[in-house]
């Protein structure tokens, strides 16, 4: 049970970062897409969606690099401090996961540009 409430918390602590960082892409890509296309809302939307779907893509695609890549000891050097922040998720995991999410908040700008366009 310990190591289940772990694992939720460490989810969570991931889906706030995803929150705070698909904002922060959201935000600065939507105002370069609205400066670009001259206040096009729906241009703007795909520009947004476009950003969110390509740093997903190369968060996952880093991510499986770094589960490839063989461990150092250098790694090791900081885990102490990892721990504080995530105890059961690795550095690997929780890009996985955050690259994931972001391709998902990708998704619900996709759903919202095909119902309302």
């Amino acid at each position: 049970m310990k190591r289940v409430k772990a694992i939720c918390r460490d989810l969570i602590s991931c889906m706030k970062m995803s929150l705070i960082i698909g904002l922060g892409l959201i935000l600065l890509s939507g105002l370069v897409s609205l400066i670009v296309t001259k206040a096009n809302i729906i241009h703007t939307l795909e520009g947004v969606r476009g950003t969110l779907f390509v740093v997903g893509s190369m968060g996952l695609i880093l991510g499986a690099v770094f589960i490839l890549k063989k461990r150092t000891e250098k790694e090791y050097d900081h885990i102490e401090e990892w721990r504080k922040k995530y105890q059961i998720f690795s550095f690997k995991q929780v890009m996985i996961i955050i690259s994931g999410l972001l391709i998902i908040y990708g998704s619900l700008v996709d759903l919202i540009l095909f119902y309302y366009s």
